[in-house]
């Protein structure tokens, strides 16, 4: 559980007092049995993405989007709801 505490201070710039907001965070720390769970799972959705992107990969290699779609963009946005966000990049 993440807590949260509001301090503040008061710095000097051209001979002027100012307060300034610092945010402070404190997380509460997981057994060791739940930090090797979150690792299992941080692992499972990072082969998750790799997965997806290999299948993307081959879907768009193999034009296997062309009996519904023009294009490879039109079909991941209309199937699966992605856009794209980044420059395209080679691969």
């Amino acid at each position: 559980m993440k807590r949260r505490k509001r301090r503040s201070s008061k710095t000097r710039s051209s001979g002027a007092a100012r307060k300034v907001a610092v945010e402070v965070m404190d997380f509460e720390e997981l057994s060791p049995d739940e930090e090797s769970e979150r690792l299992r799972l941080e692992r499972k959705v990072e082969r998750a993405f790799y997965e997806a992107g290999l299948a993307l990969r081959e879907l768009r290699e193999r034009r296997l989007y062309r009996s519904t779609h023009q294009n490879f963009e039109s079909y991941v946005q209309d199937r699966f709801g992605f856009k794209r966000r980044h420059p395209r990049r080679k691969s």
